[in-house]
């Protein structure tokens, strides 16, 4: 594993911009710099289990408790008319910066195994008042094979275009979101449920 912390760490890596607010290193990631066997290896990993165990639990209390949400959690349920997801305040959490890049590469995998294609893959950094913003973007789709698998003519959207976002500041971890947004429209097959996907990446 030592070898995809070190490239995460050097890929991470940024120089002093020289005006705040505009992104002054913004470049596309390869998935090929990280090792495929060091993400699975992750994936089945004390952390990433603990991610599951987090995110689960929000979602079954939130079930429970209904649409109370409370400034101290940790995990934010997302549930709005068209986009469903979780939000993490990272920065309430132990978890070192390299765990949540990885989290992203894992969570891009299993939506790969599912029919996804991921369409936007990158990093930004910026200069901030309090040092240096580096956001971890990526945006997937349902591959066009799935999309044209669909029933009485509609389009197969499975669970909608989704986004994952991850922030830190000067690699402090400060936030991660996962957001699937389904088309709401007649040309569209309705989309899968989302607790079933929430299954999949974290069982």
């Amino acid at each position: 594993m030592a070898d995809v912390f070190d490239f995460l760490k050097n890929f991470f890596n940024n120089k002093q911009p020289d005006r705040k607010g505009i992104p002054f290193l913004h470049q596309a990631i390869d998935f090929k710099d990280v090792p495929e066997k060091d993400i699975i290896q992750w994936g089945e990993s004390e952390q990433f289990d603990s991610f599951s165990k987090l995110i689960t639990k929000a979602f079954r209390d939130y079930y429970i408790k209904g649409r109370a949400q409370t400034a101290n959690q940790v995990v934010i349920v997302l549930d709005k008319p068209h986009s469903y997801g979780w939000f993490i305040y990272s920065n309430k959490l132990q978890y070192p910066d390299e765990d949540y890049k990885l989290l992203v590469f894992v969570l891009n995998m299993k939506l790969g195994k599912l029919g996804y294609v991921t369409q936007i893959a990158e990093m930004k950094s910026t200069a901030v008042s309090k040092g240096i913003e580096t956001i971890t973007h990526m945006y997937l789709k349902p591959s066009l094979r799935h999309r044209l698998n669909n029933e009485n003519g509609l389009i197969n959207q499975l669970y909608g275009n989704i986004t994952i976002e991850y922030k830190a500041v000067n690699g402090t971890p400060l936030s991660i979101k996962f957001l699937a947004k389904p088309y709401n429209d007649s040309k569209y097959h309705p989309p899968m449920n989302f607790d079933d996907l929430n299954k999949v990446l974290f069982k």
